[in-house]
């Protein structure tokens, strides 16, 4: 088929048969974003050589293992660089891209349900693939530090990602603490504080000073609210807004 761009949005689709794209070898860009789809076969883009960008927001995506109720999805499509799995009803995932050549990967899985940083889990072939990940709005309250960290350095499990954007997550204020207590750390996370839709970066955290500039955070309790803070990780002090 010579078909290179497919939108199937908007469709009510519940289901779509394991060899639906079997014959679509030069699609580029497959969309079937908005439907009712509550799993799907964890191959089932595999044909789809050519594939850069997956759109599957808007579903009703969970899990595909019944034991562990995780989403689980292998990708081996050489080109793919864009998945967005934003706005289901995901609470673990799993997603490995199995091809050598994929090296800048964006990922989004922003307004789901996923409540423990663990929960995600994003694996590569190829080392020097880097992961940029949207997990906003999630109900992510902890990070890992001591996991993600061994000693001053990043672990192998957390090389192959550029950053991790977790703006309005609840993050918790002794989680935010803790990052800014080490220098290491702070290489590693930033933190944006948004009001009236200006935002900018603190490296060097003055928890007095925010509270001088920011009278309407009127407890260390209250810094956990989604409106507030917004946390941003990256290999390297990689950021984004």
């Amino acid at each position: 088929s010579n078909i290179w761009l497919l939108h199937l949005n908007n469709n009510k689709l519940t289901k779509i048969d394991g060899n639906a794209f079997k014959e679509l070898r030069n699609l580029v860009e497959l969309r079937l974003s908005d439907n009712q789809l509550e799993t799907i076969d964890v191959q089932l883009f595999a044909a789809c050589s050519k594939l850069k960008r997956l759109y599957l927001s808007g579903n009703k995506l969970s899990s595909i293992d019944a034991n562990t109720k995780e989403l689980k999805m292998i990708f081996t499509n050489p080109v793919l660089n864009q998945v967005d799995l934003s706005f289901n009803n995901i609470t673990r995932i799993k997603l490995e891209f199995s091809s050598d050549s994929i090296e800048n990967i964006k990922i989004n899985i922003s307004s789901n349900d996923i409540r423990e940083f663990s929960h995600i889990s994003i694996e590569s072939k190829n080392e020097r693939s880097k992961f940029e990940i949207n997990a906003r709005f999630n109900f992510i309250q902890t990070v890992p530090i001591d996991e993600i960290f061994d000693g001053t350095n990043l672990k192998i499990s957390f090389q192959n990602i550029k950053f991790i954007d977790l703006s309005r997550n609840p993050l918790s204020y002794s989680c935010l603490q803790k990052i800014f207590e080490n220098q290491t750390y702070q290489e590693t996370f930033k933190v944006e504080i948004k009001q009236n839709d200006e935002s900018r970066y603190i490296k060097n955290i003055d928890f007095d000073l925010i509270r001088e500039e920011y009278p309407h955070l009127k407890s260390m309790k209250n810094w956990n609210g989604l409106s507030e803070f917004s946390v941003i990780t990256g290999k390297n002090g990689v950021g984004k807004s």
